[in-house]
């Protein structure tokens, strides 16, 4: 067989995705290796019409290579690159699909002199996007404390930043709510698994 690790993976794409990440492998930036896609397009039609566990590394690699001998360790390390990628797309694609984590990330990305402005409207954004968080759940507090924690770090490199005090006790407070939500949470589970052992011992 092929590649069980890269098949495993695979398999968890439905149609759309293994679509969507085609094209992810399309991208010069992305993936600067065209045989990888050659080795995407082999193994997803073999998924497709349920042959790849039949699938056996030289029908791979001729399909790859036709005029090349065979080479184990060449087809090894492609696999494993193709299967990297697919670990990246689904990292990108779980990213995208949470703006507020996007949002986090850029707070972080844009502390820059030059970019006040820049960094001024992505904090604006955050605190939208947290204001329409239903609830206030620990991701809600985890994500008010990376805000603030950002926002700190930043006053940190000089204490005699404006509001460095006020600064300090935002990102601490919201430390506290987080582990305290979190800790309830952890609490309640325990709980209802302490009661679910005492019905099944009756």
């Amino acid at each position: 067989m092929f590649s069980e690790k890269l098949l495993s993976i695979l398999q968890t794409l439905s149609k759309v995705e293994r679509n969507r990440f085609r094209k992810y492998l399309l991208s010069p930036y992305l993936n600067d290796q065209p045989d990888l896609i050659l080795l995407f397009d082999a193994a997803d039609k073999a998924l497709r019409d349920g042959s790849f566990t039949q699938l056996e590394r030289q029908q791979v690699w001729q399909k790859l290579y036709p005029n090349k001998p065979y080479n184990d360790a060449q087809l090894r390390r492609l696999a494993s690159d193709l299967n990297q990628l697919i670990l990246r797309f689904l990292s990108d694609e779980a990213r995208s699909q949470n703006p507020l984590v996007e949002a986090l990330d850029l707070q972080r990305l844009l502390e820059k002199p030059e970019l006040k402005k820049h960094l001024a409207g992505i904090e604006r954004n955050i605190n939208r996007l947290l204001n329409e968080v239903p609830g206030q759940s620990p991701e809600y507090y985890l994500a008010r404390f990376q805000l603030h924690h950002n926002i700190f770090i930043r006053a940190a490199k000089t204490i005699a930043t404006s509001g460095y005090a006020e600064k300090l006790w935002s990102a601490d407070v919201h430390l506290e709510y987080f582990y305290l939500t979190q800790k309830l949470k952890y609490y309640v589970s325990w709980l209802l698994f302490s009661r679910f052992e005492q019905l099944k011992k009756r």
